[in-house]
């Protein structure tokens, strides 16, 4: 399912962008958005509107197509929207050319210590499923290390303190458990 949604600047109340997604949380979300969009943003701010809720892929991307012929694009000089292209390919399915422009943006692009501190916030005790775990699985088999890479995770192995009491938890979970009892579970 997917949804169709616009964006309106608080100041004017008009649209100023059209978008859609497979969820309710990318019409909310700052990620992946132009520097036109983000100026006016952060210039005057914005309020999400849901136009259309419970569609298909392909009819949200023909409802976008249409919305943004009707308000036009800035950047072609037809309307008002800050929306680079005229709709209907979203990013469900990016094709390789839009992969390759993505990776060249985030090539070599540092993060900051605090913002590595937030994804890893951010992400602390999202639980993932257990597709998401064989993929990952799948992708690192076969996969070897670097001896930078082994020295660097073991360095980060010695700073953690683990208490008496943690690792008699570790060692009731355990118990009974073969070795490799996970990784068998994940190939079947």
């Amino acid at each position: 399912m997917a949804i169709v949604y616009k964006h309106i600047r608080k100041d004017s109340n008009e649209v100023f962008y059209i978008g859609i997604g497979s969820d309710l949380m990318r019409a909310y979300s700052k990620a992946n958005r132009s520097s036109y969009w983000h100026n006016i943003v952060k210039k005057v701010g914005y309020v999400v509107e849901i136009i259309q809720e419970g569609l298909t892929w392909e009819k949200a991307c023909q409802e976008e197509i249409k919305l943004i012929a009707e308000y036009g694009r800035v950047d072609l000089g037809t309307g008002l929207l800050v929306n680079q292209t005229n709709g209907g390919e979203g990013l469900n399915n990016p094709s390789a050319e839009i992969r390759r422009r993505m990776s060249e943006a985030k090539t070599g692009k540092q993060f900051s210590e605090q913002h590595k501190y937030n994804l890893s916030e951010a992400h602390k005790g999202i639980p993932r499923s257990l597709e998401a775990r064989q993929k990952q699985a799948q992708s690192n088999r076969g996969s070897c290390r670097s001896e930078e890479t082994k020295k660097k995770m073991s360095k980060a192995q010695k700073g953690r303190l683990i208490t008496e009491q943690h690792r008699q938890k570790i060692s009731e979970a355990r118990k009974g458990k073969k070795r490799g009892s996970y990784k068998k579970k994940l190939d079947n």
